[in-house]
């Protein structure tokens, strides 16, 4: 996996320089096979076709947490914010968060998304082949 490539595209994406299908086709040439955000350690987790993985520190302000109410509605109401021209990564990690997600799996070759809540909920949402 190019750990350095695959962590430019979630910043180009915070910065909104790249949207989201950008990104997805970033971290497929960077070879990342899935990749773990976790709102609780405050952190990204790559890993790699080849096995490996890297983590990396997201910003997201210190007073917010996951929310104790987990609505898998909300969740897929902020998955199509973000699927819109006014997609901002923030306000996404925030509307997830909102909605009581407290980590999320993406499996790009499995065209999958799982999103946990704190206390053990779960909502699978299968990624369409276009977005």
């Amino acid at each position: 996996m190019n750990a350095e490539m695959a962590e430019g595209a979630f910043t180009d994406l915070l910065a909104r320089r790249k949207n989201f299908i950008e990104v997805v086709a970033a971290l497929l040439e960077a070879r990342v096979r899935s990749y773990e955000v976790d709102f609780v350690a405050r952190r990204l987790m790559l890993y790699g076709e080849d096995g490996s993985h890297h983590a990396v520190a997201i910003e997201v302000p210190a007073d917010l947490a996951p929310s104790e109410f987990f609505s898998s509605g909300a969740i897929d109401r902020t998955i199509m914010r973000m699927r819109g021209p006014d997609a901002d990564y923030a306000t996404f990690l925030q509307g997830m968060m909102q909605a009581g997600c407290a980590q999320y799996f993406v499996y790009l070759r499995g065209r999958r998304a799982i999103y946990l809540g704190v206390d053990g909920d779960q909502h699978v949402v299968q990624i369409p082949a276009r977005l």
